[in-house]
């Protein structure tokens, strides 16, 4: 009787041990995407087109780039990006960027409205909704509304 009382002790013991010490969570692995660079004909026109249509503000730099920032906080990825002007004779691949946003369906009739129409729509992937479209540069982005799905669209 003495042995299971002290088995059950050192088993309640070790319980109460985990519980109250639970393993720490990983640390976040990634916490700021450093820069997104995307080289442009025209990276002034290219600013003004990410920020009228998609709300990425940027400022004119000194080496005639033009970049910014998303607004940081806890529960925000920070953001940097930059539009960087290349030489006319370039022959530059484009690049692809991916952007998660809370409304699809808002960007979507935005940039319809403004003249881009989405290149394809994605509603039966994992992960979310997806609409793509190409920016002035020929650029493609990835709009992405996280957690849901939609019969038809």
């Amino acid at each position: 009787m003495r042995l299971r009382a002290t088995g059950l002790l050192l088993l309640l013991t070790a319980l109460a041990s985990c519980s109250l010490n639970p393993k720490p969570s990983p640390p976040r692995l990634v916490n700021q995407v450093g820069i997104l660079t995307l080289n442009a004909k025209d990276p002034e026109a290219l600013a003004r087109w990410y920020d009228t249509h998609l709300g990425l503000y940027s400022t004119k730099q000194t080496d005639g780039s033009w970049a910014g920032k998303t607004a940081s906080g806890a529960d925000n990825l920070q953001m940097s990006w930059k539009f960087v002007p290349i030489p006319t004779t370039s022959t530059s691949t484009p690049a692809r960027v991916s952007l998660n946003v809370s409304d699809l369906e808002f960007y979507v009739n935005r940039l319809t409205e403004a003249g881009f129409p989405p290149e394809r729509r994605a509603n039966d992937m994992p992960g979310g909704l997806r609409a793509y479209f190409r920016d002035p540069e020929g650029n493609e982005v990835e709009l992405v509304q996280a957690g849901t799905r939609s019969p038809e669209v």
